[in-house]
């Protein structure tokens, strides 16, 4: 019989490899696409709160850190987001 079913039919394993490395590649040009945004900031309050938060920091840990106000640091989080926005950057919610 040559009806083959399952994930042995022919082709199967060639197009599930190919969508893998399809959002491999998707992954990293992303990964490449905010580093080369990050690299750019040329303000440093606004870098180290990437920073932090790409480490996860709690907006309270990162005024802290930073010795910054909420507010400021709201301030911040909607510029960078309208410059990630305009690069490109899709923001994750979490």
């Amino acid at each position: 019989d040559c009806h083959q079913t399952g994930t042995n039919a022919t082709g199967w394993d060639g197009l599930h490899k190919d969508r893998t490395m399809e959002r491999r590649q998707n992954g990293g040009r992303q990964r490449y696409i905010v580093q080369q945004f990050v690299k750019n900031i040329s303000d440093d309050t606004e870098r180290l709160v990437c920073f932090l938060y790409m480490r996860n920091a709690s907006d309270k840990e990162i005024c802290k850190q930073l010795k910054i106000s909420h507010e400021r640091l709201e301030e911040i989080k909607l510029k960078l987001a309208i410059d990630m926005k305009n690069a490109g950057i899709r923001i994750k919610e979490g």
